[in-house]
């Protein structure tokens, strides 16, 4: 049940939902992040193959939106001062939600 509310929260992360202005007293807060090319990577493989200019659209569209969400004058999307950063560039979407369980446990078992 942690697992897939976790899994929820990071989905909605990357839906670029702000959980700094959402849930700014959070005991923990995680920013996922992933280099343009790789998130470029990922959706081209959703949609199937569209060729290298479908690969390269995709690419600038996603430079687009994060310049869009990370200027807008409200909830910019940015990482909180005190979030754990993690880069899922080479991470599998189980290894992230592990990462994210191990620090969840952590905070649990040290409370």
């Amino acid at each position: 049940q942690l697992k897939n509310r976790l899994v929820r929260a990071a989905t909605a992360e990357a839906m670029a939902t702000s959980w700094l202005v959402v849930f700014p007293m959070a005991d923990l807060k995680f920013f996922l992040d992933a280099s343009t090319h790789q998130r470029a990577l990922r959706r081209f493989r959703q949609y199937g193959d569209g060729g290298e200019q479908r690969l390269a659209e995709i690419e600038a569209d996603i430079r687009r939106r994060d310049e869009n969400d990370s200027t807008r004058d409200l909830a910019p999307l940015k990482a909180a001062d005190d979030a754990e950063i993690i880069d899922s560039s080479q991470l599998s979407a189980e290894a992230v939600v592990a990462r994210m369980l191990a620090r969840v446990r952590a905070l649990h078992d040290a409370a």
